[in-house]
């Protein structure tokens, strides 16, 4: 490890920073930093002042490490912030990208991700929904948990490393309650872009309930003695209250933010990122309003078999032939995934029998394959979820539903490919957006 413990001993360059040692200079980029400690410590100087004492110690990803210390007297001045700041607002940056990508950030002890955080000293975790607050008290970076307000549920120390970007990073994804800050933009999911809500009827009514308890209890008291009577009907009773919720419905809930989506039914409730949704599927149940609103029902399915698929009923899911805002970003999001597996395959698997290429479509029904270009659709026709690909002469190339899983993103990477095949061939006309 490289010491350098003067206050002169580094300097800001356009791509990083220098440190000196010993007349040496060191050029290091911002890219090469992977971690950062930052200490004080208090000490007496030669006349019996106290003083402090900051050091930086950074780590590379080569695995050298500088310690770059500054002792700050009673008019000191801290030159090492400048050089700390930077260090970890490089770290900050490539944090983020990594959870944007749905990747885990960790650092001495700890573990993020835009969903959960865990303490690895304790083996404690939490969903991000459930920290509550974070702050430093003293030399301690404390995590609240939801459920236990009286108590840090988790304690980072100052001096670990990283300890400055966790905290940076949990500010981020923490939803803090503020009166300047919208109350959709939570659990480090960005922006809440929209929700879609449904009131799901009661499986028993009041009225039975009433009319099953009053049979039940006639019954009870006509054919039992007095003191059985008195249990059966303290018995019913407690049925009747467990019973009692079933009569009250319940609301069922999809919130959709700019990196994922949060669902909930009753006592569910389910977080799925973009990057753990693996199709989405709409089915058309019907036009309501003007302009236009398709209402429908959306069907989500994650990577993970564990977790259940989402399907509800949505409501002006569609306005004047495109999805809204919300729906819209998942579609954009697979179809971008889609957009990548074609760069890297030269194909991509659309619908059942059908993949997408280059330059048209695949077609492989009852072991044979035809390829259609894109330059042949030459139109396409919709009856309900029905879709039809027609050539020039009005022969079918391709019947489909569009309820299909990841239909819209296929269907919107063809009209893209299509586009550019149209520029370099001027042929058939464009078809319209049929979502």
């Amino acid at each position: 490890m490289m010491a350098i413990e003067n206050c002169d001993s580094f300097r800001a360059t356009r791509e990083g920073f220098c440190l000196y040692r010993d007349g040496d200079e060191c050029h290091y980029r911002d890219d090469d930093v992977v971690g950062i400690k930052v200490n004080t410590r208090r000490q007496l100087d030669a006349i019996g002042r106290t003083e402090i004492v900051k050091s930086l110690q950074i780590r590379f990803d080569t695995n050298d490490e500088a310690l770059v210390e500054n002792e700050l007297g009673p008019q000191g001045q801290d030159v090492l912030e400048t050089l700390e700041q930077r260090v970890v607002d490089q770290l900050y940056q490539r944090a983020i990208k990594d959870l944007d990508h749905g990747l885990d950030v960790q650092g001495e002890n700890w573990r993020v991700s835009l969903v959960e955080f865990v303490h690895e000293t304790t083996h404690h975790k939490c969903s991000i929904q459930q920290i509550s607050k974070v702050k430093w008290d003293g030399d301690d970076l404390c995590i609240w948990h939801e459920d236990h307000l009286l108590e840090p549920f988790a304690r980072v120390d100052r001096g670990a490393e990283n300890a400055t970007l966790l905290y940076r990073i949990l500010r981020t994804l923490v939803d803090v309650v503020d009166a300047d800050i919208p109350t959709g933009a939570q659990v480090g999911m960005g922006p809440r872009l929209g929700e879609y809500s449904t009131h799901h009827g009661p499986t028993i009514s009041h009225r039975n309930l009433a009319i099953a308890t009053g049979l039940a209890m006639t019954t009870i008291l006509a054919t039992l003695p007095l003191n059985l009577a008195a249990i059966g009907v303290l018995i019913l009773l407690m049925i009747a209250l467990i019973v009692v919720p079933h009569t009250k419905g319940t609301d069922e809930t999809l919130r959709i933010y700019e990196k994922g989506l949060i669902w909930s039914s009753g006592h569910d409730e389910q977080v799925l990122l973009l990057e753990q949704i693996a199709s989405f599927s709409f089915y058309h149940a019907g036009m309501t309003g003007i302009p236009r609103e398709f209402d429908g029902v959306v069907h989500i399915k994650p990577k993970d078999t564990e977790m259940m698929d989402i399907e509800m009923d949505v409501k002006g899911a569609i306005t004047n032939g495109t999805f809204r805002a919300p729906l819209d970003r998942m579609v954009q999001s697979l179809k971008a995934r889609m957009d990548h597996e074609l760069c890297q395959h030269g194909y991509v698997n659309w619908l059942p029998g059908v993949n997408i290429e280059r330059t048209g479509l695949r077609l492989t029904f009852a072991h044979e394959s035809t390829f259609v270009r894109f330059v042949e659709i030459h139109a396409c026709e919709r009856a309900g979820d029905q879709l039809k690909l027609l050539d020039k002469n009005q022969h079918v190339l391709l019947q489909t539903e569009t309820w299909r899983p990841n239909f819209f993103p296929g269907w919107r990477m063809i009209e893209e490919l299509r586009s550019l095949e149209d520029d370099h061939q001027h042929l058939s006309p464009p078809m319209k957006s049929i979502s």
